[in-house]
């Protein structure tokens, strides 16, 4: 995993990849969104910084409460935290880490925040 958390303080959540890991075990980290549905909302938008760097990375999801990825990224990123703003528009949400072909694919993520509010309109339509 990185060696300290973003902008060198603070903690972070990782994979741990190594033995007895391997290939494509699955790792999860679930938020049930209570704290919008005790608004009468859903969760809106998840933005977090991440962290992917070594040879063995795998695929960092993003899952809806449906299990469909709404964001994916997969590889080496450097070794360096990156931020992502991700439109989940869903009851609930996961981060969902498939181990890659080594043990140098620690993946982690960190200061996650969660924007309650309503789905987007559909495609064609504008808010009025």
């Amino acid at each position: 995993g990185p060696s300290s958390g973003v902008d060198g303080t603070g903690t972070h959540f990782y994979a741990e990849t190594s033995s007895p890991r391997s290939e494509g075990d699955l790792f999860m980290l679930a938020y049930d969104g209570s704290a919008c549905s005790a608004i009468g909302q859903g969760v809106g938008t998840v933005t977090f910084h991440y962290h992917m760097y070594g040879s063995g990375m795998g695929e960092l999801h993003v899952t809806n409460a449906a299990g469909e990825a709404v964001w994916s990224l997969s590889g080496d990123q450097g070794n360096a935290w990156h931020t992502v703003s991700v439109g989940v528009f869903s009851t609930s949400f996961a981060f969902e880490y498939k181990r890659g072909g080594g043990y140098r694919g620690d993946a982690a993520v960190a200061q996650v925040a969660v924007s309650c509010g309503a789905a987007p309109p559909p495609p064609g339509w504008s808010a009025g």
